[in-house]
């Protein structure tokens, strides 16, 4: 329906915005670590430089790791303080609640039954939505990526210019003919392989839903699953591999010299800055852990799998699955649950935001 095609719309549209306030958190989250180790190892260089009485490059090192260290908790703050993880969040939960009703919508359930009141109450919903979980940042940026994407839309395309001494007849017959025909044959292609679409029988709501909500949702939430925990092993096996180096130079730093133990001095000369620069990226590494919670929400995908999972499992085997009733059950449990899935999300960044501060 138009009210349906409307809110699809918008809802690319908050998605986008979605993704933008998430890319800002998570790329001022490792620009803090990054500088934050940068800057240790550079001012560890300038102890060095200073110990070899090389003034300029101590001078250097000190400088670029002082403005390192006192850029760091200005990208933290601009990025990922709470006002924008809070507008995250509401944006990621603004976004979900927005398709869970598109797709009650299309799968008929109430308040969506009646084709006469359908458009008006989805509308209604949508409104309510945005009112409610979409501030004025949020909704400035939801204008530039709606404006961003009509303008990249009106864009017309250049045709290929001719290179100097090249043939006008050849360049038409490359360019132009040619180029219509492959054109002509694509859509022709197109065109046949729409007509067969539309010679299978067309889906009932109940397939599509389940086909396009549930399924694709559930594979969503799987592959999401598998990318946390890679990232979340890489991060602690980095870490383990970081602590672990610093423990070994803090061993080699505290061991006696003797008369026959003179590679324990070489050992010393060498690594000796090396323990301070490896004990910050360690830090910052398990700070940065925290903060993006990879364990926590691989819990909580995992959490909503299972539940849909089950929740499919008890419709297949009701005995009332044909009737209506059954059917919204079965359809407001899922989009419950999916939307219950974006507010633990919203929780856990509070809560995680919380810890930071105290």
């Amino acid at each position: 329906t138009r009210a349906e095609e409307h809110i699809l719309n918008h809802y690319m549209a908050w998605k986008k915005v979605a993704k933008k306030k998430q890319i800002q958190v998570v790329r001022g989250r490792l620009w803090n670590m990054y500088l934050t180790i940068l800057g240790a190892a550079l001012h560890t260089c300038a102890n060095q430089a200073n110990q070899a009485s090389n003034i300029a490059n101590e001078q250097l090192y000190n400088f670029v790791g002082s403005a390192c260290l006192g850029i760091a908790p200005f990208i933290a703050n601009k990025f990922v303080n709470s006002d924008n993880v809070i507008e995250r969040t509401n944006c990621d939960l603004l976004v979900e609640l927005i398709a869970s009703e598109f797709y009650k919508s299309r799968a008929r359930v109430k308040p969506y039954q009646q084709d006469e009141t359908r458009d008006k109450a989805l509308i209604e919903a949508f409104c309510n939505l945005v009112d409610k979980h979409a501030n004025q940042n949020l909704m400035l940026l939801f204008e530039r990526v709606d404006h961003d994407d009509h303008d990249d839309q009106d864009k017309m395309k250049q045709p290929p210019k001719i290179s100097e001494g090249q043939d006008h007849k050849k360049w038409y017959m490359e360019n132009c003919l040619e180029r219509g025909i492959k054109k002509r044959r694509k859509k022709m292609n197109r065109r046949f392989q729409d007509q067969d679409e539309r010679k299978q029988p067309p889906k009932n709501h109940k397939e599509w839903y389940i086909e396009n909500r549930l399924e694709r949702e559930m594979q969503k939430r799987r592959n999401l699953i598998n990318r946390n925990m890679q990232l979340a092993q890489f991060y602690e096996g980095f870490e383990i591999m970081l602590a672990s180096s610093a423990a070994m130079f803090g061993l080699v730093n505290n061991l006696r010299e003797g008369a026959r133990v003179t590679y324990i001095t070489l050992l010393r000369q060498r690594f000796r800055m090396s323990g301070p620069i490896i004990t910050t990226a360690t830090s910052a590494m398990a700070a940065h852990i925290a903060a993006s919670q990879f364990r926590e929400k691989e819990a909580i995908e995992a959490e909503t799998v299972t539940k849909l999972e089950r929740i499919q499992l008890r419709y297949d085997f009701d005995d009332d699955k044909d009737a209506e009733a059954g059917w919204n059950n079965f359809v407001h449990s899922c989009e419950e649950r999916l939307t219950g899935l974006a507010m633990s999300r919203k929780h856990l960044m509070e809560k995680g935001m919380e810890k930071g501060n105290e």
